[in-house]
């Protein structure tokens, strides 16, 4: 299993994706829409996510 962090902000947000281990596989910053996230998050098959989004 995989995991992704995302640290969502009004213009550009980080994506962090993780193995079963910690290891990191992928770390990227990039604008806050569909197109965005798609390619940030394009590949690598199913994970869970958790969403950090506050003020």
């Amino acid at each position: 299993m995989k995991y992704c962090g995302i640290d969502l902000a009004s213009k550009t947000s980080a994506v962090c994706v993780l193995d079963a281990t910690g290891k990191i596989l992928r770390e990227q910053l990039g604008p806050t829409d569909p197109t965005g996230f798609s390619q940030s998050l394009q590949g690598g098959g199913r994970r869970r996510c958790v969403v950090e989004a506050a003020p």
